[in-house]
């Protein structure tokens, strides 16, 4: 089941002069890697990880097509929300998908204290380490906003450059919590390359899905399987093995 959340706020206000809105970017309320328990050596690291790809299983997954990739089915460029019991386990498998279809996505932009909720400490600086060229790992939300500020650019109002039905170059994976405005203002503007936003939680400027445990509640054209931590770990080395 998709909800669809009014979003706060006028016409009047979704079209205000972006110069103006930069300026007055609402204040972010900073949340550091420091508060993460220590993770391991970036050595330890990269001998785990080379595990995980010599122990990897003989038959690779199919990866989807790159209009059936979860982030486009239920991403929205206003962002969508994610909710329900099977939630996290949606966010693990549309981020395999985003990381292994680099046709698709070129980079993946996620905080560290995600990264950390949906694969464990361990697991987390493994794949950081890892997947260095295909993922941007945030300290903080607001890194998180400047870098993907420093890699698209505004699309005008109207501007018939614009193709909306374009691929997403940037996945973003954020939990706003109590920032939501700057998230949302971050993504009122089409962007070159596009910028497309899945949300942990409930999201009040665009659709929220629910995610029961078994899968959405209204399953798209195609099956969807829900990851563990370690599944999706393992998907990901097979993913990253060379040939794959």
């Amino acid at each position: 089941m998709t909800n669809d959340s009014t979003p706060t706020g006028g016409q009047g206000d979704r079209l205000a002069d972006r110069d103006l809105a930069k300026h007055r970017r609402p204040q972010l309320i900073p949340a550091r890697r420091s508060a993460i328990p220590n993770r391991l050596s970036s050595r330890t690291s990269q001998s785990r990880f080379r595990t995980l790809l010599q122990h990897r299983a003989a038959r690779r997954p199919q990866k989807p097509n790159t209009d059936d990739l979860l982030i486009n089915l239920f991403g929205a460029p206003q962002g969508a929300g994610l909710v329900g019991p099977g939630a996290e386990g949606f966010e693990r498998a549309a981020f395999v998908e985003a990381i292994t279809c680099p046709t698709g996505v070129t980079q993946v932009v996620i905080e560290y204290a995600d990264l950390y909720r949906l694969f464990g400490g361990a697991a987390a600086r493994d794949l950081e380490e890892a997947l260095e060229s295909r993922i941007y790992s945030a300290e903080a939300l607001e890194d998180a906003i400047e870098h993907i500020e420093s890699r698209t650019d505004p699309v005008p109002i109207g501007d018939g450059g614009a193709n909306p039905d374009q691929a997403p170059t940037l996945a973003w994976f954020a939990t706003p919590r109590q920032d939501a405005d700057v998230v949302h203002h971050t993504l009122q503007a089409q962007r070159k390359p596009n910028l497309i936003a899945l949300i942990s939680g409930p999201w009040a400027y665009g659709p929220t899905h629910l995610i029961e445990a078994d899968g959405p509640w209204k399953p798209p054209r195609r099956s969807i399987e829900l990851l563990s931590s370690q599944q999706a770990v393992s998907r990901l080395a097979q993913g990253s093995a060379p040939g794959a």
